[in-house]
């Protein structure tokens, strides 16, 4: 027969105040137990985070794309953006952005009284000198990436959006001729003009 000998206890016994035998321990107590865990607990979990994160983490973000898009040659420009786009390279593109921007209000203001799209109205005939005896094709050559063509292509992406303009920068005008001409043209005879902006004159008829 085996006899197995009684574990002996780890813990020392001492007589307690109240005369009744306590076992001591030698081991943490129940709360410096459960701060250890929690502790721990946390210290896996910003490792897993930290790990996580370095998987995951993206470059440095690229820069914010303009509101329309950068052309080079006009193809990627809708037809009406792109002969809207010409029709103000060939006719302001020399009086800078505000030149172009005022033809643009023109061209917008037309269309909203005539109920017509804007590459209608560039396309009317003997309204826009730049037109007369060329074609989109012979344009094309304006659409060069530069800084003046794409700030025209903008326009025309606004304008073919449907994207109100401010016409108070020509008084709300409709028609409009380059100053420099010797003589006016017969409808803006006798009329003063609203606004002059650059080489053009303006008027609401």
């Amino acid at each position: 027969m085996l006899f197995f000998r009684k574990k002996r206890s780890s813990g020392r016994k001492r007589v307690g105040s109240n005369g009744r035998k306590q076992r001591h321990s030698h081991g943490l107590s129940s709360s410096a137990r459960r701060w250890i865990s929690v502790s721990l607990g946390w210290i896996c979990l910003i490792g897993a985070l930290t790990l996580v994160g370095c998987f995951t983490a993206k470059g440095p973000e690229p820069r914010r794309q303009l509101a329309y898009p950068v052309i080079r040659d006009g193809s990627e420009l809708s037809r009406d953006a792109r002969i809207v786009a010409l029709t103000l390279l060939g006719e302001a593109r020399g009086e800078g952005q505000i030149g172009m921007y005022a033809v643009a209000c023109v061209i917008q203001r037309r269309a909203m009284e005539r109920r017509i799209t804007v590459a209608e109205v560039c396309l009317q005939p003997k309204q826009f000198s730049m037109w007369n005896g060329k074609s989109e094709a012979d344009l094309m050559p304006l659409l060069n990436g530069s800084k003046v063509a794409r700030y025209a292509e903008s326009l025309g992406w606004k304008l073919v959006r449907g994207e109100m303009l401010d016409h108070r920068v020509t008084g709300g005008a409709n028609h409009y001729h380059a100053t420099w001409m010797r003589q006016k043209p017969r409808w803006a005879q006798g009329v003063s003009p609203l606004k002059i902006v650059g080489q053009h004159a303006f008027y609401r008829l």
